[in-house]
């Protein structure tokens, strides 16, 4: 018996452009262990201007560590006298205190969704807010997403 042959769906005869954009379905699991789902109208950003944006991220996170460090150094050098180890600590949990720091990983994974996604299948509006709120509600989905759409651009792999 002959193997009958296949046809690709699409065939690929030039190097076009790909889709404007595309619908990412993404799944977080609540506290409860149950699942939910939507989805995210994205972008298809091309590889490199993914890789961009996310070296903005990442130069925003040193940029207001090196802002803080120098901030510490002039009041060192401004006062003569180097601050007492606990006013350093204390000092420190403003700006490196969990808070803190999950606080500015939330805004900055907020602003970096942003720049890929054009809407949700969700009811609320696809903001900065909303985001944050969702990442306090449910830790790990904005990393999802973000790591649903490295998957989608940089495997070109969508929702598996």
């Amino acid at each position: 018996m002959a193997k009958e042959k296949t046809v690709p769906v699409t065939v690929l005869t030039t190097l076009g452009d790909q889709v404007p954009t595309f619908e990412m379905p993404i799944t977080l699991k609540k506290l409860d262990g149950s699942d939910v789902q939507f989805k995210v109208t994205c972008k298809a950003l091309r590889k490199t201007e993914w890789a961009g944006h996310r070296d903005a991220r990442q130069r925003a996170l040193f940029e207001g560590m090196q802002a803080a460090n120098k901030k510490a150094e002039e009041l060192t050098a401004a006062g003569g006298d180097a601050p007492s180890y606990i006013e350093t600590a204390i000092a420190n949990i403003e700006t490196y205190g969990a808070e803190a720091g999950i606080r500015e990983g939330i805004t900055l994974d907020a602003a970096l969704i942003l720049q890929f996604a054009e809407g949700w299948s969700l009811t609320e509006p696809l903001t900065a807010k909303t985001l944050e709120l969702m990442e306090d509600k449910f830790g790990g989905s904005l990393g999802n997403i973000i790591g649903a759409y490295d998957k989608a651009i940089y495997q070109g792999r969508l929702g598996n």
